[in-house]
Order: C-alpha cells, then sequence, then structure tokens
C-alpha cells in the first residue's frame, strides 16, 4: 500500500514539472500584421483571447495611459501593434530596442492590443523616423501601432477624465489627438493652442472605440505636449470672416451702386414724363401727339411701336392715326377687321385696359395670321372725365413681354393725358368755331348791306336791256343787248346766292335733293375751274336722294368743301376733281374726291392748324353743321396722292313706319351683365364673348362688393364662380334672387346636385372654362341675345 502511494506522488510531480513546458508549447507566434488583424463583421481581433509572442522594434519610448502603459513596435514590412503592460514593466524600452514579449491578444477600446506577461529586450537597431501621414489616411487600421507624424489646423481643443485632447482636420471626418494626464506638466491644452493653429504632431497611431463595430474614432496618442509642433498661429480673424466680410462690403457697394443708378433712371424718367405730359398737352393735332409718344413711350416702356386710335364725335370708329410706317384708317367698332383692330374697339367699348404678354396665347388673337400682329401688346382707354375718346396702343412686335403693374399705371397716365389734350383741342375748335360764326355775322351784315345796294341797280340793267330788245335795231346792236342782259341776270343770281349765304335760314327742315343741290354747285363753279384748267369728273346718281334738313346750309357746306379742294389742287401739276354719290344701307354717301397735290402729303384739315380754310364756313363749322343734321363728315386719306372728303347723311325714309302695335325689333335693348369670378382667365372669355353681343359687362371684386353693386345698380344677368373667397355663392344667391333677372353659377364641372336644385328656374349653370356655343345657348334660353 505504501509503494502504491509513492509511485502516485512521483507521477504527480513530474506532470507539475512538465506542465509549464506544455504551456510553452501551446503559445502560437504571430507576425505584428496576424496580431492586428480583425475578424469581419465587428472588426474584433481576429486572434482575442488567444496566448502568442510577438517580436519587433520599439517605435517609441512608452506612454502611460491611467494605470496602463502602451508602447508601439513594427517590422520591416512596416506593419504595428500596439502593447499593453504595466507601466513600470514597459518604462525600461526605449526607441530601437528589439523586444519579443508574450502575453494574450485582446482588444482595448477596439484597438487590437498584446497583454504582456513577459516582455524582454533581445537586440537593439537604430529609431526608425516616423511614418509621414497625411490626417485623413490616419482614420484607418493600416497605421495603428506605427510612429507617425501629420498636419492639419485645430477645429477643437478639449479635456476628459484621461486627459487633454484636440480635434484637427475639418468636420467631415476630424482626428483626435490625445495627450494622457501623464503628459501635462505644466498649462494644458487649452492654455497653449486656438482654434485655427496649423500644428505638426508626432505619435502613436491609435484607437479608441468603446462600441463595436470597432471601425471608426481613430486618434494619435502623444506623449507629451513637445510632441506637437505650432506651425502657424491662427487668424485673429478667421479668412473665412474676412471673404465673408469683402463679399459683403462688395456685395453693399454693389446694391448701393445699382439703387443709385435706378434711382437716376426715375429720375430720368420722371423728367421725361414731365416733358411729355406738356408737350402733350400743347400739341396742336393728333398727329403730333403720337410723334411725341413714339420718341419717348417707345424707350420709356420698352416697346417698339405706339399707335393712337381716336373716336370722331359723332362716329361709331376708330380713327387709327397716321405715323411712321403706319396709314390712317377708320375702324368701325361694330365689326373691325383683324385682330388688332378688335382689340383696340374691345377695350374702347368696355373702357378696361387690355395687356397682352403673349398674343400667340390670346383668345383676341387667335387664328389670326397677319405677320403685321405684334408678339405682345397692351390697349389702354384715353379717358377724359370717365368718358373715352379712343385708345392708346403699346406694341412689341418681335418679343414676348409682360407688363407690370407700374407700366400699366404709367400706360394709363399717358392715355389719360392723351384724353385731355384731345378734349383741349375739341374746346380750341369750338372757340375758333365761334369766332367764325361771329365774324361770319359780321361778314353776312356786310353782304346784306352791299347786296341791297346792287340789286336794284341790277334790276334795272336788266330792266332797260329788256326795253331795249323790244325795239327794233341792228342785229350787232341785238346781240349786245341781249348779252347785257345775260349778264346783269347772272350778277343777281350771283348777288341772291351770296345773300343767301349771309342771312341764316330760320325756315323749318324740309326734304333736300343733294344730286340737284350738287349739280347746281357744279354749274355754279365750272367757269372758276375752268379757268384753272382743272379736270372735274361728275359722277353724281341719276336716282333722286332726299335728305331732310336746311337747303342753304347744306349747300355752303357742299361749296365750302369743294373751295377747300380747290385750293388744295392750286400749285398741283395735274388737278383732278371727282365728285360722286351713293346709296349705303338708307344713307347717301357724298366723296369729293381730290388728287395730284405736289407733296404728295394730306394732313387732316379738320385737325391741323395750318390747312387752308376757304369759303365763307370754317371746316369746323361744316362738321357742326353737318352733325346737325344726324350726318357725319370725314378725310379720308387713299393711296398715293388722292384724298377725299366724305359727307354721309340719313336720306328721307319713304316707306310706312311700323304702327304702334308693332312688335320691337328684338335685342334692340343693351343688356348689362355683372361677372363675380376670381379667376381672371375666365373673367376675360365672358368679357369677350359678351362684348361681342354688344353688352355692357361689369367686372365685379369681392362678393361682398359685388353684392353691394347689386343694390345699387340693375343687372339682367350675373356670373358667379362656385368658389369665392368670404362670402360663399349660397349667400350671394340669395342676397342677389330678388334684384337681377338671370343667375348663372360657374363650376369646374357637372354637379348633379347643383342641377337638381336649379330645376325650379331659379338659375343656371355654365361649365368653366366657357365655351362659346353653350354660353350662346344659355342666353338664347334665358332671352338675352
Amino acid at each position: 500500500m505504501a509503494s502504491h502511494s509513492s509511485y502516485a506522488r512521483l507521477i504527480l510531480a513530474l506532470a507539475l514539472a512538465a506542465m509549464p513546458v506544455c504551456l510553452s508549447g501551446a503559445r502560437l507566434s504571430l507576425s505584428l500584421e496576424q496580431a492586428a488583424s480583425r475578424k469581419p463583421g465587428d472588426f474584433s481581433p481576429a486572434h482575442d483571447g488567444q496566448e502568442a509572442t510577438v517580436s519587433g522594434v520599439a517605435s517609441a519610448p512608452s506612454i502611460r495611459v491611467l494605470t496602463y502603459a502602451h508602447i508601439g513596435i513594427h517590422d520591416r514590412a512596416g506593419h504595428g501593434l500596439t502593447l499593453d503592460g504595466p507601466p513600470d514593466r514597459l518604462a525600461a524600452f526605449e526607441a530601437g530596442d528589439v523586444v519579443e514579449a508574450s502575453g494574450v491578444v485582446g482588444q482595448r477600446g477596439g484597438l487590437p492590443v498584446l497583454f504582456v506577461s513577459e516582455i524582454k529586450k533581445t537586440g537593439s537597431a537604430a529609431a526608425a523616423p516616423p511614418v509621414r501621414v497625411r490626417w485623413r489616411d490616419l482614420n484607418s487600421f493600416r497605421y495603428l501601432g506605427l510612429l507617425v507624424t501629420a498636419e492639419a489646423r485645430i477645429t477643437e481643443v478639449g479635456e476628459n477624465t484621461g486627459g487633454d485632447y484636440l480635434l484637427i482636420g475639418d468636420s467631415s471626418g476630424p482626428l483626435k489627438v490625445f495627450f494622457p494626464l501623464a503628459a501635462r506638466s505644466g498649462a494644458g491644452a487649452r492654455e497653449i493652442y486656438s482654434l485655427g493653429d496649423k500644428i505638426q504632431v508626432t505619435g502613436i497611431s491609435s484607437q479608441y472605440c468603446s462600441i463595436p463595430p470597432y471601425d471608426r474614432m481613430f486618434e494619435i496618442l502623444a506623449p507629451t505636449y513637445q510632441s506637437v509642433v505650432l506651425l502657424e498661429r491662427s487668424w485673429l480673424v478667421p479668412p473665412y470672416a474676412i471673404v465673408v466680410v469683402l463679399l459683403g462690403v462688395v456685395l453693399g457697394l454693389g446694391l448701393w451702386w445699382y439703387r443709385e443708378r435706378h434711382i437716376a433712371r426715375q429720375r430720368q424718367a420722371t423728367r421725361a414724363l414731365n416733358a411729355l405730359g406738356e408737350e402733350i398737352l400743347a400739341a396742336g393735332s393728333p398727329s403730333g401727339i403720337l410723334e411725341k409718344l413714339s420718341g419717348v413711350v417707345c424707350d420709356l416702356m420698352g416697346v417698339s411701336d405706339v399707335h393712337l386710335y381716336v373716336s370722331r364725335p359723332g362716329s361709331k370708329a376708330l380713327e387709327r392715326i397716321a405715323g411712321r410706317n403706319v396709314e390712317g384708317a377708320m375702324i368701325p367698332l361694330a365689326e373691325p377687321e383683324g385682330a388688332v383692330a378688335n382689340a383696340a374697339a374691345l377695350c374702347f367699348r368696355n373702357r378696361t385696359m387690355l395687356a397682352i404678354p403673349d398674343t400667340a396665347r390670346s383668345p383676341l388673337f387667335r387664328g389670326s395670321e397677319r405677320k403685321s400682329d405684334p408678339r405682345a401688346a397692351m390697349f389702354v382707354p384715353m379717358l377724359a372725365q370717365g368718358e373715352p375718346l379712343g385708345v392708346l396702343a403699346l406694341c412689341h412686335s418681335t418679343r414676348v413681354r409682360a407688363f407690370n403693374q407700374d407700366e400699366q399705371a404709367a400706360a394709363q397716365h399717358f392715355a389719360n393725358q392723351v384724353a385731355t389734350s384731345l378734349r383741349l383741342m375739341e374746346q380750341r375748335t369750338m372757340r375758333e368755331q365761334l369766332f367764325r360764326s361771329e365774324k361770319l355775322a359780321a361778314t353776312g351784315q356786310l353782304i346784306s348791306g352791299i347786296v341791297d345796294e346792287l340789286q336794284a341797280p341790277l334790276e334795272s340793267v336788266s330792266a332797260m336791256a329788256g326795253r331795249a330788245l323790244a325795239r327794233p335795231a341792228e342785229p350787232e346792236t341785238k346781240r349786245e343787248l341781249a348779252a347785257i342782259a345775260s349778264e346783269a341776270r347772272r350778277a343777281a343770281e350771283i348777288v341772291s346766292r351770296l345773300l343767301s349765304f349771309a342771312r341764316a335760314e330760320k325756315t323749318e327742315a324740309r326734304p333736300v335733293e343733294i344730286n340737284s343741290l350738287l349739280s347746281s354747285l357744279i354749274k355754279f363753279r365750272e367757269r372758276e375751274w375752268a379757268a384753272h384748267d382743272m379736270q372735274v369728273s361728275n359722277r353724281l346718281s341719276l336716282e333722286p336722294v332726299r335728305v331732310l334738313g336746311s337747303h342753304g346750309q347744306l349747300e355752303q357746306v357742299f361749296l365750302n368743301l369743294l373751295v377747300h379742294a380747290e385750293q388744295s389742287l392750286a400749285s398741283a401739276e395735274h388737278r383732278e376733281l371727282f365728285i360722286s354719290t351713293s346709296l349705303l344701307a338708307r344713307r347717301v354717301l357724298v366723296a369729293i374726291s381730290y388728287s395730284g397735290t405736289e407733296s404728295g402729303i394730306h394732313r387732316d384739315p379738320f385737325l391741323d392748324p395750318s390747312s387752308p380754310e376757304a369759303g365763307a364756313l370754317g371746316l369746323g363749322v361744316c362738321r357742326g353743321i353737318i352733325q346737325s343734321h344726324s350726318g357725319e363728315i370725314r378725310f379720308v386719306r387713299t393711296s398715293g396722292s388722292a384724298s377725299r372728303f366724305e359727307v354721309e347723311l340719313p336720306v328721307v325714309q319713304l316707306e310706312p313706319r311700323p304702327g304702334p302695335d308693332a312688335a320691337p325689333e328684338r335685342g334692340a335693348k343693351q343688356w348689362t351683365a355683372l361677372i363675380v369670378e376670381p379667376d381672371p382667365n375666365v373673367q376675360r372669355q365672358l368679357l369677350v364673348h359678351l362684348s361681342a353681343r354688344g353688352c355692357r359687362v361689369v367686372p365685379a371684386g369681392p362678393p361682398e362688393e359685388a353684392a353691394r353693386m347689386v343694390d345699387r345698380m340693375r343687372f339682367d344677368i350675373v356670373f358667379c364662380s362656385v368658389r369665392l373667397s368670404g362670402m360663399n355663392w349660397l349667400e350671394f344667391f340669395e342676397h342677389v334672387r330678388q334684384r337681377v333677372g338671370v343667375f348663372v353659377l360657374l363650376t369646374e364641372g357637372y354637379d348633379s346636385d347643383l342641377a337638381r336644385a336649379f330645376q325650379t328656374g331659379d338659375g343656371h349653370i355654365l361649365r368653366k372654362p366657357v365655351d362659346e356655343k353653350e354660353l350662346a345657348a344659355l342666353l338664347d334660353e334665358t332671352g338675352l341675345r
């Protein structure tokens, strides 16, 4: 029994003696690259927890961090590893020592380290210089454990429980420089460094990442503050701040310069506008106004053309004033020809400005293929005390152009000044007519006295010549006496005619046969025309044409027009005069045309102050006489060197008039429509369609304002949008349903509930966008056509 126990003790002793040898044989001999390798996924050490032996050259003395120390070693291949161990054990090694260390592979703060259990120096080598690396490249596994040096600017200075730190680089991926508490020997990092300082730091490339994955939060472990070299102090004011300030100063100067230039342009424009206003008011004719506008407005408003359309008193047409490269023409308001003429007539009828930035997209110009149409246009009514006197058109022929509110206000100012100037011209014309009338009255009194003195001698000469012819005499004597009697009678007729011109007729209006009146005047002036070598073409109608009026006044008017034509042809080489009459829709048109003027330029004699006034009456008085006969007189420029006067008078109604029981003509009454629609496109569509039917259209603003307008005025039909701001359409409908004739609700589409609500006939529904055919059917249904 004793022998067995002795044998067991021997085996146990041999086993205990062999255990260190076995354990030593279990350690791995790893290269630095293998020891620092990591697992995929969380990037923890690949040999975590294994015992290993490594060897390498110390890169720098050990760095104490709290209760442990780090020393970096490297091999010839340039790989590094950090040894972790007690400070007193690692403090004996210097840079260049060749060491062999054994221990367990692990990680501290995500950094693969070898926790040293045994370490010894096996030799010496030359200390390797630090590896110069860009600071961005140190945010990787490549340089961990190596002595590195990098340059960058400081972006943050701070401290934590382990020591001080600096953040260098930029905000996209800064790199930490860590100083352990053992490195502090005096002032801290906050007292030494400032933001923006450029430094060069030398230390061990390390990492401290406490949360997996361990692929971030890299740093440089600096042994002392002397490891950091200050290369460049930060600016007192950062360069970017200086740049920002300089840019701000430049921007401020630029804005100031732009403001001063803008103010200078505004002052210049204001002076030009004031001067233009004075010139417009001082102009003597619409053509003169147009010339002034074209010279200034084109530059101020950025347009290429300015057109002027003037309404003549008593006419239902607009006259386009002739300008540069534009001929004058009459534009009927009822059926204008062309998109531009239609827009001008629409603007005049509705007294509303039309601003069209792109005519290609405007319904007013849809279907027009005229090359002369502008690309952008603005039509402005010329108003004097609320009365329209014409239209001012500003056009750009080549490019799209939007007119802002300031430009629209300026254009309306121009237009109103033109209207004021036209009104002043009318007043001057009336004063001149009054002066001529007074002069005519004095001249008539003088002529009456002369005629009274001449009538008796002429009658005596005629009587004595008649008695002498009754006596026997020689044939030669008979011929002379007959000539004396004829000339005496002719002189008596001239005196009688002068007397009729001088004395105003006070008889009632009676039918006057126009063709016979003109034939008499042609016979009266034929000797004068023959003496001046004038070729006269008589194209009077053979059928009798009668108008209701004063024979003497009409005779004076036509005689004055003929005399004016004679004077206009006085200096011409070829003198031609055409007189014609024609019937046009129960109105007679008398045309007095003349051609062959020397200059080939015909100015409107009714507006041109330099135009010659001929005969006993002025042309302004002639226009007043024709208007008193419910007629119209016009001056028309034709092609070449021809011009003509056109006198239009209503003929006497020969057919019986309808009796009192006859039904009135349908559609004779002009009706009024109110539009309550916030959408300008729909409002413009209704304005165009309704105006084309001769309707007065009143666009309204908010529904509250429209309700007040209905309280004050009578409207035949109201168009109301289903979407209103403020008062809804139902409240508006309840307010106006007893005050308007027809209520039309504008909807985005068909609504069966609304259709059933209006089945009682209280209202109608019209879909947007408005279709002209649907609108016409609705108006026919309501009886408004």
